[in-house]
């Protein structure tokens, strides 16, 4: 079982993908809008705006500092 971060799973593609996916894997999910279909025991549904804030920047600079490890 793999963890899978699936942003943008409110509605449309990201949806249907992260109800695949729960079949057989861990979702977290984010996405602006809160959507009660994402009701599985294997999605972890998170409501954000990715691009508010400093988000984007802390996402950032966290893998910037971490990227040998990831390699």
């Amino acid at each position: 079982m793999k963890n899978i971060v699936i942003i943008g799973c409110g509605k449309g593609i990201g949806l249907a993908t992260a109800k695949i996916l729960a079949e057989q894997h861990k979702i977290i999910g984010i996405s602006r809008t809160e959507n009660h279909e994402l009701n599985h025991p294997n999605i972890e549904f998170h409501t954000m705006d990715i691009l508010s804030g400093n988000l984007v920047l802390k996402l950032w600079t966290d893998w910037f500092m971490h990227r040998e490890a990831l390699i």
